[in-house]
């Protein structure tokens, strides 16, 4: 965590709007891009980044900065499984997967 403080300390204010500026391009075009590909709901995507964003702010009091958005390695497995089974199916499997993760990190956390 210092060496990130040391590090913001070097960076001036138009360096870190720039750099704001591009995270936002990237961030908005991945987690509109993921659901356009896979034929999910654009609006639940941007508002379950954002609500998740902001718990990690909260649980890790704002010391880690980052976004958490849409993830480019669940493309061809949902797509896999809409094909396969249906569109319910490949959700089911997100949020399986989510709860998955959501204990993981409770094991490193413990």
């Amino acid at each position: 965590m210092v060496l990130f403080e040391k590090y913001q300390d070097d960076l001036t204010v138009g360096k870190k709007i720039i750099l704001g500026i591009q995270h936002t391009f990237t961030m908005f075009g991945a987690t509109v891009l993921v659901p356009i590909l896979t034929g999910m709901d654009i609006s639940t995507a941007l508002l379950m980044s954002g609500l998740c964003t902001l718990l990690f702010h909260l649980v890790t009091l704002g010391k880690v900065p980052v976004f958490l958005g849409s993830s480019f390695a669940f493309i061809a497995p949902v797509m896999a499984v809409a094909g396969m089974y249906g569109m319910p199916y490949a959700q089911g499997g997100i949020v399986i997967s989510g709860l998955v993760y959501l204990i993981l990190a409770l094991l490193v956390w413990l």
